[in-house]
C-alpha cells in the first residue's frame, strides 16, 4: 500500500539528498586513489590518503545505510517493477537483491531516458550492483533513448571500475554507437577534451575499452613534416629533414565487420600510462596500399620505416594525408608488416561497406570465450599483440623461426593481396611459396607487365589485365580505382 502522494514525495526527497551527498563524497574518493599514485614514493603521504579513502568509503556506507531506513517499506515509496530499478540508482545492493525476482524488475525503464536498472547503476558507478544485475542475466547491449549501452553511460561519467568490468565480460558489445554515432572509445575522448581529466579516471577508462578493441600495439617513431626544425634547414641549407617523435600506438577496431581501423597516437612515457586524449587519430581502411620503406630525405634518416594513407579524425577532421612511420627494430618491423598482410588478406574477402557508423549490437553467448570471438583466421584480424611481449601465432612462428629475414631494399614498394577464388588459404601457405614481388597481385602466376591508368599501378599480368577490362566498370586490384585501360610495361 502506497503513502499518500505528499508523504511519499517528501520521504523520496530526503532519499535524494543522501544519494546526492554520496555522489560528492565518490569524488572525494576519486582524488585520494588519485593522491595514492601520486604519492606512491612517499610513504606518510601514502598512508594520509589511504587513511582518507577508508574514511571516505565508511561515510558512503553509513549514507547508504540511512537510505534504507528512509525506505523501510519500498512499495509504499514505488511500485513494484520500480523497486530493483531505484535499488540500483541509489546503490542499495541489498534491497536490489530482493526485488530483482518481481516480474517486469529487469525489463524496466525509465520514462525519461528508457535506461534499465543496469543503465542506471553504470551511470552512478555502482560497481556491486552492476556486477549482480549483469549475474541475473540483464542485458548489457540494451540501449536507452540516446542510443547509449550501460558501458557508454559508464563511459560518459568516466566510471573506469564499471568500464573495466563490462569490457571483461565477452557478452558486451564496445562497437555499438550512440545515435549521434559515437562509441565508447569516442564518448571518453570528448568528455576528457572537453571536461578534461583531472583525476585520470577518463584515462583508465580509455585504456580499458584500448585493450578490449586492440588489434596490435606498440611503440613506434612518427616523421612530422611540418615542423619548425625542418622548415629552418629547408630555407637556411637547403636540405629536406625528417623529425621524429617517439608515440604509443594502437590499432582499433570500430566493428566487428567494417574494415576500417583507427590508428591512436599517444604521446606518453609507458604504455600503462597513456593518457585518454591522444595525439591524434586516423582511420585507415584494411587492404589499402603500404609503403616501405619511405623515401629518403638529406637529414636524419631511420632504416625500417613504412607508411600508410589515412584520414585524420581527431582532434579534427582532415582530408586524407599520409603518415610515415619507423620501428625501433627490425623484429618490430616484421611484426606491422605481417599485421598489414593479414589486413589485406582480410579484406580481400569482406563485402564493401559504405559506413562503419551504423552498425548495431552481435549477440553473443555467454559461454564462448572472448578468443573464440575474434580468432586469428582470414575471417577476422588477430588479438590485440604487443611488439615488445606478445608472441607470434603458434602456427606461423614454426614457420619463421628458420627463416632467413629478406634484406630491405632501397627502392620503395606497395603491396595490397587480393585473394583469387582458387588462391589457397593465406594460413597455409609455407613461407616458400609467398608470392614474388613481381608476381601479378591477382593470379599470383604471371609477370607484373600492366600499368593501370591514370592511377598508374603497376601490378597485374597482362592476361589479367584483359580480364578486367573485359568486366566493365573495371577497377584498380590495389586502389579500387576506377581503370581506364591497361598499358603493357616493358622491364629493361
Amino acid at each position: 500500500m502506497s503513502l499518500p502522494e505528499k508523504a511519499r514525495n517528501k520521504r523520496t526527497h530526503k532519499v535524494e539528498k543522501l544519494h546526492l551527498k554520496a555522489l560528492v563524497l565518490a569524488k572525494k574518493r576519486d582524488k585520494a586513489q588519485w593522491r595514492q599514485v601520486l604519492s606512491e614514493h612517499n610513504d606518510g603521504k601514502l598512508r594520509h590518503w589511504q587513511a582518507k579513502e577508508a574514511s571516505i568509503n565508511t561515510k558512503i556506507s553509513n549514507l547508504r545505510a540511512d537510505m534504507l531506513k528512509k525506505i523501510q517499506n519500498p512499495l509504499e515509496l514505488f511500485p513494484a517493477d520500480q523497486v530493483a530499478w531505484h535499488a540500483a540508482k541509489f546503490g542499495l545492493l541489498s534491497l536490489l537483491q530482493a526485488h530483482i525476482h518481481t516480474p517486469g524488475a529487469l525489463e524496466y525503464r525509465d520514462a525519461s531516458s528508457s535506461g534499465t536498472a543496469l543503465h542506471v547503476a553504470a551511470y552512478f558507478g555502482h560497481l556491486d550492483c552492476v556486477q549482480f544485475l549483469t549475474q541475473s542475466d540483464a542485458d548489457v547491449n540494451a540501449t536507452n533513448s540516446f542510443g547509449f549501452t550501460p558501458l557508454l553511460c559508464a563511459a560518459e561519467q568516466q566510471q573506469a571500475d564499471v568500464v573495466s568490468f563490462l569490457t571483461s565480460l565477452p557478452r558486451v558489445d564496445p562497437y555499438i554507437r550512440s545515435t549521434s554515432g559515437l562509441l565508447a572509445i569516442h564518448v571518453v575522448r570528448k568528455g576528457a577534451s572537453l571536461f578534461g581529466d583531472k583525476y585520470g579516471r577518463y584515462a583508465k577508462c580509455s585504456r580499458a575499452l584500448d585493450a578490449r578493441c586492440a588489434v596490435i600495439h606498440g611503440w613506434l617513431f612518427e616523421s612530422l613534416r611540418g615542423t619548425l626544425l625542418n622548415r629552418l634547414v629547408l630555407e637556411n641549407v637547403g636540405f629536406k629533414a625528417h623529425s621524429w617523435h617517439q608515440r604509443y600506438m594502437a590499432v582499433l577496431r570500430t566493428s566487428a565487420t567494417s574494415p576500417e581501423l583507427e590508428f591512436v597516437a599517444y604521446e606518453t612515457p609507458a604504455p600503462n600510462a597513456c593518457p585518454a586524449v591522444p595525439v591524434w587519430v586516423a582511420v585507415y581502411r584494411m587492404g589499402d596500399p603500404v609503403t616501405w620503406p619511405i623515401p629518403k630525405r638529406s637529414l636524419n634518416n631511420k632504416p625500417h620505416t613504412f607508411s600508410f594513407t589515412g584520414v585524420e579524425i581527431f582532434p579534427s577532421k582532415q582530408a586524407a594525408a599520409t603518415f610515415e612511420f619507423a620501428a625501433l627494430s627490425e623484429e618490430a618491423f616484421t611484426t606491422w608488416m605481417q599485421f598489414f598482410e593479414h589486413a589485406f588478406i582480410d579484406a580481400s574477402g569482406m563485402a564493401p561497406l559504405s559506413s562503419s557508423v551504423e552498425h548495431g549490437s552481435i549477440p553473443v553467448a555467454d559461454e564462448v570465450p572472448f578468443e573464440d570471438l575474434f580468432p586469428p583466421s582470414p575471417a577476422a584480424l588477430p588479438l590485440a599483440k604487443s611488439l615488445a611481449m606478445a608472441p607470434l601465432p603458434a602456427t606461423r612462428a614454426a614457420s619463421l623461426e628458420h627463416a632467413t629475414p629478406a634484406p630491405v631494399v632501397e627502392e620503395a614498394h606497395e603491396f595490397a593481396v587480393k585473394l583469387s577464388p582458387s588462391a589457397p588459404d593465406f594460413s597455409m601457405l609455407p613461407p616458400a611459396s609467398a608470392p614474388d614481388a613481381h608476381e601479378c597481385v591477382v593470379c599470383f602466376d604471371g609477370p607484373q607487365e600492366g600499368v593501370c591508368v591514370p592511377c598508374g599501378h603497376h601490378a597485374v599480368c597482362m592476361a589479367c589485365a584483359r580480364c578486367l577490362l573485359a568486366h566493365p566498370p573495371a577497377s584498380c586490384p590495389v586502389c579500387r580505382g576506377p581503370v581506364r585501360e591497361i598499358i603493357r610495361m616493358f622491364r629493361c
